[in-house]
């Protein structure tokens, strides 16, 4: 991938992972994992309640004594005297008193004495329906509202997935003029406290208006306010210090009477009373405890900035390093998030930003596989441009595996320690042209000059074409050693072996009778045996040559060299035998390096370079097959060259490693 192309579709995977995390955290499309993170982190906050506030719960034992509900009003009345007796510094009573009481018109009255005898009592609003349109708000019967303090509305906001988490401070028919209870109730004891939730300003406007909204910081699960059972505080069996100059809630808790919401901490299928939910309220206007919501506008764009911020360490960074950032940004942001919602009192909506690192790494990790792949392919299309790199997204030739990445990959491994052969090819060439190439052409030089003089050594032409034809064979040796490391298995064609050798014998001929030596042939296979191998014939047959003129300059003079031809396991075997002096073992590692050449300890010195078996080992390689010798000192040497065969009925393979 070329610089400006790789830039270019940063830029894209940039905007897109960043507009994706500004639009989850700006339009809330994640909300349901945003609440559950919310939810996680608030049921793990703890906090202390206010001492001075006291719950009076309708529950279910005051139920089984009083009797069933509603209760005639005048009952009310007693435990409203019982708490202005013993001190109450306030009362909410959450309690909906919308309609008079037909059957018991005197309960109504003495409820309404008790209430305005306290002086301190708020009075519930609700919101009013008729089947599911809305009807205005529903507000205590005349007489009650007369003798309250004060009303506040008990509308609790339910989340789309039913989860109580805030409430708005003020609510109503055209215009939020009803401040919540708990709100309503602080204006009673701390006037100046209330002061900083003024009742909003402006036109009526149809139907139920709602403001300021506030998340609620619950303090703990159902339960963590005190509660006193309202038939033990009617009784009188609850001490007058427990209630005095409390801050008292009166509201149901009992199964099945309907006012219970499921909290963030409630935990457990354990739904809040809705009047725990309104002292909670409570303290929280009181320590100025609220929860505030960071608008869209600074959630959206910081998301955005910290993407692009991962993206940036992407652009420069390797994929490990990337990896570990990409899961860091998210886990701090997490981290962030419930920090800011539990010291901070900020509710910051992580999981826009979670997505977006989440997406960034995948994403721009296929975009660098995308271009590691297709620059894999240019390398192996410039290395073979006679094969197409892939067919149908697969490398055309080489290993096979599921993994077609990891083939691309083995094929360029290959190609690399073919270069490194090749480079080190090269440099032991250099030497050798440096060197052995050289010291026959000096020498020609040197006797062409000799030849200048006036009195020539007669000898001087017969030495002059000894050293071109050293040098010819230098040439000549290197060249075939370049063809062999360059056989490319595709192009093998079916071959019999049996004509080879007998080409090879051949061959060498006169190299044989200038030493009085005659190679003996031995078939040891059936005469109809098709004795097929495939590969190039004139590497194979170089190769041939070369070991059976390796046997005859180290034999003897009358002496004997025997070839075999033998099938073996998935292949066939040749064996040329000679009677040389044989090669000490620790000698014989040395036999198919490049350059490599072993003198005998006594007898002449062999000509060459050391390019013949080298040339041997490199043709039975590419074609599959392997070369070894056998030797002990005084008893020759046998070397084994085999090649894997092949039946006329077998199809021609596509690759041979």
């Amino acid at each position: 991938m070329s610089g400006g192309r790789s830039f270019v579709e940063w830029l894209v995977v940039t905007a897109l992972c960043a507009g994706l995390a500004a639009a989850a955290t700006t339009q809330g499309w994640l909300w349901r994992l945003d609440y559950a993170f919310y939810d996680a982190v608030m049921a793990s906050r703890q906090a202390s309640v206010d001492a001075d506030v006291v719950i009076i719960a309708i529950d279910d034992r005051s139920l089984a004594e009083i009797g069933r509900w509603p209760w005639n009003r005048a009952v009310h009345a007693l435990l409203l005297e019982r708490l202005t007796h013993a001190g109450s510094r306030a009362v909410a009573l959450d309690i909906i008193l919308n309609e008079p009481e037909p059957d018991y018109p005197e309960g109504d009255a003495a409820l309404a004495r008790a209430i305005a005898a306290n002086g301190r009592v708020v009075l519930p609003v609700t919101h009013a329906s008729r089947g599911a349109r809305s009807d205005g708000e529903a507000l205590p019967t005349p007489v009650f509202t007369q003798a309250a303090a004060a009303l506040g509305h008990i509308h609790i906001e339910l989340d789309p997935d039913g989860i109580a988490r805030s409430i708005y401070l003020w609510e109503g028919m055209h215009q939020p003029r009803h401040p919540q209870l708990s709100l309503a109730l602080l204006a009673l004891v701390q006037p100046e406290t209330a002061a900083v939730w003024p009742a909003p300003a402006g036109p009526p406007a149809a139907g139920w208006r709602r403001a300021d909204w506030m998340h609620i910081p619950f303090v703990g699960p159902p339960g963590s306010f005190r509660y006193l059972s309202y038939v033990d505080v009617l009784r009188g069996e609850v001490p007058d210090s427990l209630l005095r100059d409390k801050l008292v809630f009166i509201g149901a808790s009992a199964t099945g009477m309907g006012d219970i919401v499921p909290t963030p901490v409630s935990g457990h299928a354990r739904p809040m009373p809705g009047v725990e939910v309104h002292a909670t309220v409570l303290r929280a206007l009181r320590e100025g405890t609220s929860i505030g919501m960071l608008p869209g506008w600074q959630t959206g764009p910081l998301a955005a900035l910290l993407v692009t911020g991962l993206m940036l360490v992407m652009l420069r960074s390797g994929p490990r390093f990337t990896l570990l950032v990409a899961f860091g940004l998210a886990l701090a942001a997490l981290a962030a998030s419930a920090l800011a919602l539990r010291y901070g009192r900020v509710w910051l909506p992580p999981i826009g930003i979670v997505l977006g690192a989440m997406l960034a790494y995948p994403l721009w990790s296929w975009r660098r596989l995308e271009a590691a792949q297709h620059y894999l392919d240019a390398e192996l299309t410039a290395l073979d441009p006679e094969q197409d790199a892939t067919e149908n997204g697969t490398p055309a030739r080489g290993p096979t595996t599921a993994d077609r990445f990891a083939a691309r990959i083995a094929l360029v491994r290959n190609a690399a320690r073919r270069q490194r052969d090749l480079q080190r090819s090269r440099d032991e060439t250099m030497h050798f042209l440096s060197h052995d190439l050289r010291a026959p052409l000096a020498s020609i030089l040197t006797l062409t000059d000799m030849a200048r003089d006036e009195t020539p050594d007669p000898a001087l032409p017969v030495r002059i074409g000894r050293y071109a034809r050293k040098a010819l064979d230098l040439a000549d040796g290197l060249s075939q050693l370049g063809r062999a490391e360059a056989a490319d298995p595709a192009h093998f064609i079916e071959l019999p072996l049996d004509l080879l050798l007998q080409d090879a014998v051949d061959a060498v001929w006169p190299q044989a009778e200038a030493k009085h030596i005659r190679p003996r042939l031995d078939f040891a296979l059936p005469e109809d045996h098709p004795c097929l191998v495939r590969g190039e014939g004139d590497l194979l047959l170089r190769a041939l040559i070369n070991l059976l003129t390796n046997a005859i300059k180290f034999s003897s003079e009358h002496g004997e060299v025997t070839v075999t031809l033998r099938e073996e396991t998935g292949g066939y075997a040749i064996d040329v035998r000679d009677d040389g002096p044989g090669i000490p073992e620790e000698r014989q590692v040395l036999l198919f390096r490049r350059y490599s050449r072993l003198a005998q300890e006594s007898g002449p010195r062999p000509d060459g370079v050391g390019l013949g078996l080298l040339m041997v080992r490199t043709v039975a390689e590419r074609h599959g097959g392997s070369v070894k010798v056998a030797s002990r000192v005084g008893e020759g040497s046998v070397f084994t060259l085999w090649l894997p065969g092949m039946t006329k009925d077998q199809p021609s393979p596509s690759h041979i490693a």
